[in-house]
């Protein structure tokens, strides 16, 4: 499996709750989210303003997996 980056990880802990969580809330990190969606990690939905993300089992798999030293 592959680990999640500092950055990656660092989105992740605002979506650890499972939740939708709107992108206004999110910091703006546009390339970092659209690798998450690759790696699907992270779910998105909605468009416009409306656009909300939510931390999928691969992703929180990810998050919780330990960090390489």
């Amino acid at each position: 499996m592959l680990v999640p980056n500092h950055r990656e990880r660092q989105l992740l802990q605002y979506l650890r709750r499972g939740d939708w969580v709107s992108a206004w809330l999110l910091p703006d990190a546009p390339k970092t989210l659209d690798t998450l969606i690759r790696k699907d990690w992270v779910e998105r939905a909605g468009d416009g303003t409306a656009v909300v993300y939510r931390i999928t089992e691969q992703g929180m798999a990810a998050k919780t997996a330990p960090i390489r030293l």
